[in-house]
């Protein structure tokens, strides 16, 4: 049974490839970083940073398996409900995601902003401008909109897109959800041919086209819908410990390979290939971790996980020229890399305290108790 901890210890994962991803993705981010790479050329460093954004792939999956859980066992056209119509059940169950995305957001967002007040030459006027359009962005990321109204440059920091397109994800799985019912994994074949006669998507600055994504939502649906992990898993558990460890050599090197070869056929996505590589790069890399059963290893990334919306909110401090000396303590590689991960972990967990001790979490877990 794939289990509430397996999510989080699998987002943990993905925040630990996040980091990667963000440091080193292109030579200009290295060299700011300040790290030596005496065997390793950097433009191979550069290509296996961007190989570590199938978190953002790994994200998606994970957030559309639950959201497919929760809607299905409470709000799809399956539940019978005396007191509300199928309708009112699926506009029920969007405003709630919503509320349970935005309402430990804006926490955190607030106290950004305040940092940001205190921090001699900053700022919020560095960031909306002084003009009467800067309460309209200020509200944008308050209620993230931003990126959606092709205005992603005027939000508080890039990786606040994912916050706007968790919005839109949330408001498509009902939809998802019915058309994978009905049509099955038969649903992937026809998001091809809507790549192939809508060729233009949303873009993010930041994010990419948003129906990249749309893969890894549905891939996600399906995976519940069909129990995947628990089938999976049961074949695995027939192994012997040597087939165990080329099982997940495999497909670890599969989540490597499938977005590296995505790098060179993206100016070619007529049928979302560039998304599917990635997509199936991430799934790989899920039923690996998945599939091991460390325990010290899993309550380690299960930990990270806990807090990885914090952790992702605040990790671009690490590389922020006001900040980035913290991280120059080192310039090898794997042990700027690691103290980088601890660095980003420690602050996302100290906000997740904080919220707790001024009472906020316990108000928010109370109000989404009445509220459902």
């Amino acid at each position: 049974m794939f289990s509430v901890l397996d999510n989080k210890k699998i987002k943990g994962v993905g925040i630990i490839l996040l980091i990667f991803h963000h440091m080193y993705r292109t030579v200009q981010q290295i060299t700011l970083t300040g790290v030596k790479l005496n065997f390793l050329d950097v433009q191979v460093l550069s290509r296996l940073a961007m190989c570590a954004r199938i978190c953002v792939y790994v994200f998606v999956f994970l957030s559309a398996y639950g959201l497919a859980y929760i809607y299905e066992q409470k709000y799809s056209n399956n539940i019978k409900s005396e007191q509300h119509s199928d309708g009112c059940n699926t506009l029920k169950f969007i405003l709630l995601q919503w509320l349970k995305v935005l309402f430990p957001y804006w926490f955190t967002i607030i106290l950004l902003w305040i940092i940001w007040l205190l921090i001699p030459n900053l700022g919020l006027a560095s960031i909306y401008g002084k003009d009467k359009m800067s309460i309209f962005y200020m509200l944008g990321d308050i209620f993230p909109v931003l990126d959606m109204l092709g205005k992603g440059e005027h939000m508080f920091r890039g990786v606040l897109w994912y916050m706007n397109f968790s919005l839109i994800m949330i408001l498509l799985i009902p939809i998802v959800y019915e058309l994978t019912k009905k049509f099955g994994f038969a649903i992937i074949i026809a998001t091809m041919f809507l790549f192939c006669y809508i060729p233009i998507g949303y873009k993010s600055i930041y994010g990419g086209d948003y129906r990249y994504y749309l893969f890894a939502i549905e891939m996600g649906i399906l995976f519940y819908s069909y129990s995947v992990f628990d089938k999976l898993y049961k074949v695995y558990t027939d192994f012997n410990i040597i087939f165990k460890i080329i099982t997940i050599f495999i497909l670890l090197c599969l989540s490597i390979m499938f977005p590296y070869v995505s790098l060179f056929v993206i100016n070619s996505n007529k049928f979302g290939f560039s998304a599917i590589l990635n997509t199936l790069g991430a799934i790989a890399l899920i039923v690996a971790a998945f599939l091991v059963k460390v325990k010290q290893l899993n309550r380690l990334f299960v930990i990270i996980g806990t807090y990885s919306l914090d952790i992702y909110l605040t990790h671009w401090l690490l590389y922020y020229p006001k900040f980035i000396k913290f991280i120059h303590i080192t310039d090898i590689l794997i042990a700027q890399y690691l103290w980088s991960v601890l660095l980003a972990v420690g602050i996302g967990v100290l906000i997740g305290v904080l919220k707790k001790c001024c009472g906020y979490t316990t108000f928010y877990n109370e109000l989404i108790k009445k509220i459902s």
